[in-house]
């Protein structure tokens, strides 16, 4: 398995996120692209209940790839 990594910003996560899924890789994470810097957002949400913002500013959206899946082709599809 390999990981493929692309940044992207707020308003693209979900929808990067869901066209990488569809490409046919395993599991998607989203993670704050700031993080362990001064720009570290924390999303906050009632307790229970998700964040309303359900990305942050720069994201880092990591795609797990299984065996054979060629990451350009993945890409692709994603982009298309």
């Amino acid at each position: 398995m390999r990981e493929l990594v692309l940044k992207c910003p707020q308003s693209e996560a979900e929808l990067l996120a869901d066209a990488l899924l569809e490409a046919g890789v395993l599991a998607v994470s989203v993670e704050d692209a700031d993080s362990d810097t001064q720009n570290e957002a924390p999303l906050y949400g009632e307790p229970g209940l998700e964040p309303e913002v359900q990305a942050w500013n720069n994201n880092r959206v990591v795609a797990l790839l299984p065996d054979g899946l060629d990451p350009a082709q993945v890409l692709e599809q994603a982009a298309g």
